[in-house]
């Protein structure tokens, strides 16, 4: 391990067990609205045959 002092570069924080990376605010905001589309789609499909079917 480099000493945190003499080296150019930040130390970053050792990975601890059972934690999980962090994810950047960016990352969740669109997976969260890819989730929002998904189940918008498949709402709209229902509507659909659900419509058809009528």
């Amino acid at each position: 391990m480099t000493n945190r002092r003499t080296s150019p570069y930040p130390v970053r924080h050792p990975a601890r067990p059972g934690h999980r990376p962090p994810v950047g605010r960016s990352v969740r905001a669109g997976m969260l609205l890819a989730a929002l589309a998904g189940l918008a789609w498949a709402g709209g499909m229902v509507w659909t045959v659900v419509g058809w079917t009528r």
